[in-house]
This record gives C-alpha cells, sequence and structure tokens, in this order.
C-alpha cells in the first residue's frame, strides 16, 4: 500500500501557513473570492461537459496539483478565516472546543491521506461509492481529529503538530 506524505500537497501546507499568518487587504481577498468562484464553476461545468462528451467520469480538472484546485482552496480559506466567528457562535460549550479543534488542523491536514489510505484498506471501500463520498469525509477528519489529540499529548510528537 501507498501512502502519500507531502509531494504535490506541499503548496498547501505552504500557501496555508502564509494565508494564515499575512493579512490580505479586502479588495484582495474579494479577487480571491471571484477566483475561487470561478475556479468552482469551470471545475464542475467542465467536468460535467467533458464527462458528458466523453460518456465516462472526465478528472481533467480535479487534480490538486492544479491550479483550479489550488484558487478554490485558496479561497475557501480565506473566506473562512474572515468570518466573524464570535458573531456567529454564541458563549456556548461549543466555545470551549472550537479553539481546540482548530488547533489540530495542521496536523489533521497532515494525516488524512493517510487516515484514508487506511481505511479504504481496512474496510475494503470503493471510493466511488455514494457512502464514501458523503460519510467518508467526516470520518475521516474525526478518525484524524482523535490521533491528533493522542499525540498533542506525547510529549516529543506534539511539538511537531502544534504550530
Amino acid at each position: 500500500m501507498e501512502i502519500p506524505l507531502v509531494g504535490k500537497y506541499l503548496i498547501f501546507v505552504l500557501l496555508g501557513y502564509l494565508l494564515a499568518t499575512e493579512e490580505i487587504k479586502k479588495r484582495n481577498r474579494y479577487i480571491l473570492y471571484g477566483l475561487g468562484i470561478m475556479s468552482a464553476i469551470i471545475r464542475y461545468v467542465g467536468t460535467y461537459y467533458l464527462s458528458t462528451r466523453d460518456g465516462v467520469i472526465n478528472k481533467s480538472f480535479w487534480g490538486y496539483e492544479y491550479c483550479i484546485s489550488v484558487l478554490l482552496a485558496v479561497a475557501v480559506f480565506v473566506f473562512v478565516k474572515h468570518i466573524k466567528w464570535n458573531k456567529i457562535v454564541s458563549e456556548t460549550i461549543l466555545n470551549r472546543y472550537i479553539p481546540k479543534i482548530a488547533s489540530c488542523s495542521l496536523g489533521i491536514y497532515l494525516i488524512h491521506q493517510i487516515v484514508m489510505a487506511y481505511e479504504i484498506q481496512i474496510f475494503e471501500i470503493d471510493t466511488r461509492s455514494i457512502w464514501w463520498r458523503t460519510i467518508g469525509a467526516l470520518s475521516t477528519y474525526f478518525i484524524a481529529l482523535i490521533l491528533v489529540l493522542i499525540m498533542k499529548k506525547i510529549p516529543k510528537i506534539n511539538k511537531i503538530i502544534v504550530p
């Protein structure tokens, strides 16, 4: 079993760090949102068109390393970063857990491909199934979250995962 680690995904780690640490002007954020929306349209309309033309699912626009995917990911990241969460989430029990879960995001990102590979192998998952396409992302996220929370309790390992 091949376990993908970084390779072509390194751009997301670097962009994630830059976008998280740098302040982006409002005008530039709107440009990024527009590029993200345009990328989503190109991805889904293009996939529909090419798949209809070819008679099979055409994945020409689905590579993570392609500009369309990167722009879409950047737009979503910047959008979520600039939401006024304190206005959305009131003083509830969620306020205690959201920062803890958010602090795990880098670790989750770093191990989610490994978690997915093991889920697929252990449970013999058909990655084209509707179950995997809907519930699979949530299961991968929560398994990775639990693993990262456990790793954060291990002294030498937590230095790697804690940003």
